[in-house]
């Protein structure tokens, strides 16, 4: 009986520890969201129009960078259509290697960047972070 109120003890002190411990998706999100730090992308948590919770992962424009004009583009089922402002054409080629789950591409004044559903790896990131710095013209 003693060995039972033992481990019942020592249950009772490690539970708010164990409660505190971060899911296997938070560790995911963590590790993805480092990932983008890591290969010169920010991450903001933005509130959509439907008011959900959205992910955007962005490249800022450097100092001297011309500003484009805002635009915002959609997958759809024949391909990234115009929803906001308009996209040279020329350029849609460049989105070819975006990984599945990116919701919307936007440009605007401060860089570009994309919404995404965060359901990938590491490897998703680096794609991402490639096709934005593309766009913005930078080779590293």
């Amino acid at each position: 009986m003693s060995y039972l109120l033992i481990l019942l003890i020592i249950f009772v002190a490690l539970s708010p520890l164990i409660t505190m411990m971060p899911s296997r998706r938070q560790r995911q999100l963590a590790d993805l969201r480092q990932a983008a730090a890591s290969a010169g992308l920010y991450v903001k948590l933005e509130k959509g129009e439907d008011g959900s919770q959205r992910v955007f992962y962005g490249c800022r424009r450097q100092r001297g960078d011309s500003a484009a004009a805002p635009v915002m583009l959609a997958p759809g089922e024949a391909g990234w259509t115009e929803t906001a402002g308009r996209w040279p054409a020329e350029r849609l080629a460049a989105l070819e290697p975006l990984p599945g789950g990116v919701l919307e591409v936007r440009e605007d004044r401060e860089g570009v960047g994309v919404n995404w559903d965060e359901e990938g790896t590491r490897e998703d990131v680096e794609a991402i972070a490639r096709v934005l710095r593309n766009l913005l013209g930078r080779s590293w």
